[in-house]
């Protein structure tokens, strides 16, 4: 599931030029929500489109403190991008509770994040 406060257009777009089409079973853009975060509203709009016996186990994964604070205004656990350019501190404020440097660190330190399929 992909939830983003960009627009449609701008999705489609770099669900384009990264090539990951293939790899999002959902999404949902700004376009589809009335606020955006720090307000849960693009995350609540996720989970409807999540089966209710899978909501248990989503994460959100993003690069601001809104991030974090929407998520967690749903009592939603965040991983935090430090690429996103915000301080660790206002990540971890906001609620974050693991941070990493952007994707390609996560990827690479999956089995100490809580996407390790083995834990």
């Amino acid at each position: 599931m992909l939830a983003t406060s960009a627009k449609q257009d701008e999705l489609a777009f770099y669900v384009e030029v990264l090539d990951v089409g293939d790899l999002i079973d959902a999404a949902t853009s700004g376009d589809e929500v009335a606020r955006s975060k720090p307000f849960p509203d693009i995350f609540a709009a996720a989970l409807d489109r999540v089966a209710l016996r899978e909501r248990s186990g989503a994460w959100v994964v993003g690069d601001s403190p809104w991030d974090a604070v929407a998520a967690t205004r749903l009592g939603l656990p965040t991983v935090g991008f430090r690429s996103g350019g915000f301080p660790e501190r206002d990540l971890l404020a906001a609620g974050a509770r693991m941070l990493f440097d952007g994707p390609w660190d996560l990827l690479a330190r999956l089995d100490a994040s809580p996407f390790d399929q083995r834990r």
